[in-house]
């Protein structure tokens, strides 16, 4: 059965989504890409700096790739016809999945394969990620976003920044999270504990209002 993939927001906004996309450090990685399409492959240290950009988590795994096997395991996935080899070989390298995969076929070809990360999957109607990425979740991933760009008149990195912008939207930044924490304990201290108590500046309210109730 086919994955469905449905956009969150209305076709027509892809572009006011994409104008939101504000990750400022992309200029280096983009030309580290077109540097690695025009030669045919990612030195080792192209493909460390665009790992990094894509998570820190795997940094020592991807260090472990020599300059050979980089090179070798690169030239071949921007090389060969064969859509399920070329995402395979970028997973043959230490530290890449199928997420950092495609963020090295996604630079090196942005007009062709798009980011696949829970953002981009959130923007699609994904909650979540699944479990564990197949090439035939990736390839029909790949097919849908090149519809969906297509359809919408723009590229499909111009596509892949607005999934990216629109998930922002849905999201909280480590200031304004620490803000809305205060807030929420601000709120719960003016609620008070739910106990009833009675402070000495009330008492002389509360023996008359007792002398009216029982008429003394």
């Amino acid at each position: 059965m086919p994955t469905e993939f449905r956009l969150r927001f209305p076709i027509t906004e892809v572009m006011f989504w994409a104008a939101r996309y504000s990750y400022a450090d992309d200029a280096e990685v983009e030309a580290i890409g077109r540097a690695a399409r025009e030669r045919g492959w990612y030195t080792r240290d192209e493909f460390l700096t665009v790992t990094r950009w894509k998570t820190q988590r795997s940094r020592s795994r991807c260090e472990d790739n020599d300059e050979a096997s980089v090179e070798s395991m690169t030239r071949l996935a921007l090389s060969t016809p064969d859509e399920r080899i070329r995402i395979e070989a970028f997973t043959r390298l230490h530290g890449v999945a199928y997420p950092t995969a495609s963020v090295l076929l996604h630079f090196a070809r942005p007009d062709l394969y798009p980011i696949i990360d829970f953002r981009a999957l959130w923007s699609l109607g994904w909650d979540s990620p699944p479990m564990s990425y197949t090439f035939d979740f990736w390839w029909g991933y790949t097919l849908a976003c090149r519809s969906l760009a297509k359809n919408a008149g723009v590229t499909v990195r111009t596509l892949d920044r607005a999934m990216w912008g629109s998930d922002q939207a849905a999201s909280v930044e480590p200031g304004g999270f620490e803000r809305l924490v205060k807030y929420i304990r601000v709120s719960e201290a003016s609620l008070g504990d739910g106990i009833k108590k009675v402070y000495e500046s009330e008492l002389p309210s509360l023996k008359k209002l007792r002398r009216l109730v029982s008429g003394e």
